[in-house]
This record gives C-alpha cells, structure tokens and sequence, in this order.
C-alpha cells in the first residue's frame, strides 16, 4: 500500500513538472475500498502518500472515500504553471516535438 501511494503521487507530479510545473499546490484523493479492508492497509496508503508529497512538495487538498468491491485510488494533482519555451500550439506543420 505504501507504493501504491507513493506511485500515485509520483505519477501525477511527474506528469505536472513535464508540463512545466514549477510548484505542485497539492492533491485531492478519491479513494474507493472494499469494507473489510484493514486499517493498517489505508494508513500505509496515506504514508506513501504524505512521504511522496514531502519529497515533490504538495499537501492533500481534500477528497473523497467510498465504500466499494474493489480498492480505487484517483488523485488529481494540482500546481503552478511556469514558463513554457514550446507548446503544441506554437509548433508548424511537420515539425516534431519529442
């Protein structure tokens, strides 16, 4: 669980700095799980979560659980935009952007 958390915050920060984030904000958490699942499984989640967030900057914004057959987590990530040299929009045909 501690992965899980980690790679999903990772995931949606690696995401916003390769758009040329220059500050994440944070995050809000929709998290979906089965009833019987352990209390030490979700406080793992969220310690992957918060060790992530320490490491790319952020805090949880808020969010959302309900109760479900299977485990769910979506986060959406939240940041500050910086300066962009090269946008999709700016390019001219035949051009390649890597």
């Amino acid at each position: 669980a501690f992965y899980i958390g980690w790679k999903a915050v990772a995931s949606n920060a690696s995401d916003l700095i390769s758009s040329g984030c220059n500050r994440i904000i944070g995050v809000n958490i929709g998290l979906v799980v089965p009833p019987k699942t352990h209390w030490l499984w979700i406080k793992n989640l969220y310690t992957g979560i918060n060790r992530a967030l320490k490491h790319f900057g952020g805090v949880i914004l808020g969010g959302d659980c309900s109760m479900g057959k299977e485990k769910v987590i979506s986060i959406t990530a939240l940041g500050k935009q910086g300066k962009i040299k090269l946008r999709r929009n700016a390019c001219r045909p035949k051009e390649i952007i890597l």
